[in-house]
């Protein structure tokens, strides 16, 4: 087991909340030095401890030993980042965010069986592809206007670049009106 990997995962998960090693020291009953070993990777929490801290600090004991990429303690989520590569926060926000729209009647059925068609589709990786590419076409005659260092230009860079963001919106517009409307909710 390797106690590098382990301190930097307790760093990391006491850094997005917040908390400092003292605090997580006395959760636990231990003095702060012990933490910071644990931190620095000079030493590695017993077994018991290392459920303790996962549970104190709301992630799996998978996690903070390096057999999880995610920190979440659901199975389902690590299963479906391994399997699409999705981030943790991106897996909850599609598996959780539909139903508190839902809830307060911000998205309908229609909505996610668009957002089921467009994903589903063959097109769906050429499309983020495209947007890409769209963005980095208008950052790089953005620069280019920038390195000639005319105002007149420069001006003409920023409409440019949002010329060529707005067609990205406008291309998911796009398929997005064309499944809404095959599908008959238009």
């Amino acid at each position: 087991m390797n106690n590098k990997l382990i301190g930097n995962r307790i760093n990391t998960v006491l850094a997005n909340q917040n908390k400092k090693q003292k605090e997580l020291a006395k959760e636990l009953g231990v003095k702060d030095n012990i933490v910071s070993y644990w931190c620095s990777g000079t030493r590695m929490p017993n077994t018991e401890q290392i459920v303790k801290i996962a549970k104190l600090l709301g992630v799996s004991a998978d996690y903070l030993l390096g057999l999880a990429d995610c920190q979440n303690s659901d199975q389902s989520i690590e299963g479906i980042h391994k399997k699409t590569a999705l981030s943790e926060r991106a897996i909850i926000q599609l598996t959780d965010r539909p139903k508190q729209l839902n809830l307060i009647g911000e998205i309908h059925e229609p909505d996610i069986d668009v957002l089921n068609c467009l994903i589903e589709s063959n097109i769906f990786w050429v499309v983020i592809r495209n947007v890409r590419l769209m963005v980095e076409a208008s950052d790089s005659v953005t620069n280019e206007l920038f390195n000639m260092n005319k105002d007149s230009l420069v001006l003409k860079g920023y409409a440019i670049k949002d010329y060529f963001r707005n067609n990205a919106v406008n291309y998911f517009a796009i398929l997005i009106d064309e499944i809404r409307r095959t599908r008959g909710y238009d």
